[in-house]
């Protein structure tokens, strides 16, 4: 990983964020040495769903969005260059499991499920010794696609105050144990559409006017389903504003829950020597770009780009430096290194001393991360490879659809056409060499189906935005 620097001025945590789900290591409080997980950090692995990177303050947003997770970023090392591999949560979080790019995993449409082979984070924990639970929203991480494997509680729950009544049941009695825990919580995504009195957001109060008071009654009466798909020629900006006003207001919901929930957990006991990793599957277009607010920023920056930090407590980079030799003061500050969600696995092996059971295409996120590489985010038809600055957009043939220079145009704005004859030529050699890097990837295998999803489940899904993505294959 690049350098990182340590904040100027870090602030001390509201809360001592010290690990979670053990009352200690098992050494320090006497625990037998049966115990195969003895002297480990604990796992936490959080996914906010559909958090857009540059709307949380540790990322340099104005509003006061997440000052919860701003604390914990300053005692973090924090990834500024962060990508998911799609803009969709089945594929985006069967990589952060399989710490597979899609084309290798191949979950990437409905009636697909993870091959028997491919083992899974919590398999992994499981196998070494952890006691994994999981919470998450129903839908595309159901257990039927292959997400259940290795917990010993893996529930699913509707919002995040049904989600804490999950956690404390899960956790209890996990005291002492070495632990992994896994958190998917949406309530930033998009809500039902199909609701008359919906606003996309269904923000809680006061959330809703936190960031615009008057939110509310400037979207009265709007058709959310229609503005959703395609924003109206006569929607103004203003209701714009506002519809993002409400998005803000679901992170600082999100965010306070958090916060507090650390601090319970703490009073509890449960909080330990832990490493905590904190990201998003995919961020959210606000219809900045795109002619509607759906698609989750599709295959551009705001989509692809994620928040991704990796805390390691006290007792947690004590364990690090001396038994995998990561200097403590590494795991505080920025880095500016390009990396995936691939690379979640490859960093849980190497911190837990855990042996490779297939070869992988990230790398560890405690150690330096090559600058040569390439990242990708594969969605059919198109594909997106990233190298240094470089940003190549193309079909499965290697056929150019376009190319950024990040280094000169961060968001991703400007379009191929502009570009000179001579970069357009170099970019299309880029692609077909993105390609060839894909295509060397391992193959670990055809996927299983996953039973596909129930009538229901599909009129569930296309409530709250999913289209082309329940339909049958």
């Amino acid at each position: 990983m690049a350098s990182p620097s340590t904040h100027s001025r870090p602030r001390r945590a509201a809360t001592r964020i010290a690990g979670l789900l053990t009352c200690a290591l098992a050494a320090a409080c006497g625990g037998g040495s049966e115990d195969p997980g003895a002297g480990r950090p604990n796992l936490i692995l959080i996914s906010l769903d559909t958090l857009r990177q540059d709307r949380c303050g540790f990322h340099g947003y104005g509003r006061d969005t997440t000052p919860f997770l701003d604390t914990i970023a300053s005692e973090s090392l924090v990834f500024d260059n962060a990508r998911a591999t799609a803009p969709w949560t089945l594929i985006s979080h069967m990589t952060m499991f399989t710490g597979l790019y899609p084309a290798q995993h191949k979950v990437w449409v409905a009636e697909a499920a993870l091959a028997e082979s491919v083992p899974t984070i919590p398999q992994l924990l499981s196998d070494a010794g952890a006691a994994a639970v999981g919470v998450h929203f129903p839908g595309w991480l159901d257990a039927r696609f292959g997400y259940g494997r290795g917990f010993l509680e893996y529930r699913s729950a509707g919002d995040a105050e049904l989600a804490k009544a999950q956690l404390d049941e899960v956790t209890a009695g996990l005291e002492g144990r070495w632990s992994f825990l896994f958190l998917h919580l949406f309530d930033i995504h998009s809500d039902s559409l199909d609701v008359d009195t919906s606003l996309i957001y269904d923000t809680p109060a006061p959330y809703d006017t936190m960031f615009d008071p008057e939110a509310r009654a400037v979207l009265a009466g709007m058709d959310a389903k229609a503005v959703f798909e395609t924003i109206p020629e006569d929607f103004t900006e203003r209701q714009r504003e506002a519809v993002r006003a409400l998005y803000d207001g679901g992170i600082r919901y999100v965010d306070d829950r958090l916060g507090a929930w650390f601090a319970e957990w703490e009073e509890r006991g449960l909080l330990d020597s832990a490493i905590v990793i904190i990201t998003s599957d995919h961020g959210e277009g606000l219809g900045y770009r795109e002619q509607g607010f759906g698609g989750h920023g599709q295959m551009f920056e705001e989509g692809l780009r994620v928040p991704l930090l990796v805390h390691a407590t006290p007792g947690a980079r004590r364990w690090l430096e001396a038994r995998r030799n990561v200097p403590a003061d590494s795991l505080v500050g920025r880095s500016e290194a390009l990396v995936s969600h691939v690379d979640l696995l490859p960093t849980l092996l190497d911190a837990f001393d855990l042996p490779a059971p297939m070869e992988y295409p990230g790398s560890s996120l405690l150690r330096e991360v090559p600058t040569d590489r390439w990242v990708h985010a594969q969605r059919p038809p198109l594909w997106i490879s990233y190298r240094g600055a470089d940003k190549v957009r193309y079909d499965k043939a290697g056929g150019l659809f376009g190319y950024v220079d990040l280094a000169a145009d961060p968001a991703g704005l400007e379009e191929l056409g502009r570009r000179d004859p001579s970069t357009i030529e170099r970019a299309a050699a880029l692609a077909k060499e993105a390609l060839a890097a894909a295509r060397a990837l391992p193959d670990p295998g055809a996927a299983a189906e996953s039973g596909g999803l129930s009538d229901a489940e599909r009129a569930g899904l296309r409530a709250i935005g999913y289209g082309a993505e329940t339909e049958r294959r």
